[in-house]
Formats: structure tokens, C-alpha cells, sequence
């Protein structure tokens, strides 16, 4: 019995990978934001509507 891992410590386990990988999945956005606003920043005000 002793090389076997409790089944509590997988599950604890995968648990703690999967709130991990939600944590930085949510936050690819914030991320990715501000150089996705300097890349195409000038695009929307070329192709906008002209303004009055």
C-alpha cells in the first residue's frame, strides 16, 4: 500500500488544474485587450461612419 495515491488526492488534484486553467483562460482577455487595442485601434476609425 505503499506507492498508491488516495483517490481524495486526484480528485484534489484535478480540481486545483481546473481552477487553474479557468483562472487563466478568464483572464486572456485582460490580456490580450490592450495590444488587440493598439493593433486595430485604427481600423475602426478608418472604416467609421463619417461624423456629422
Amino acid at each position: 500500500m505503499r506507492g498508491r495515491v488516495h483517490y481524495a488526492w486526484v480528485v484534489a488534484g484535478v480540481g486545483f488544474v481546473a481552477l487553474v486553467m479557468a483562472a487563466g483562460f478568464r483572464s486572456t482577455a485582460g490580456v490580450l485587450l490592450v495590444p488587440l487595442h493598439d493593433e486595430f485601434a485604427g481600423a475602426t476609425r478608418r472604416s467609421a461612419w463619417p461624423s456629422p
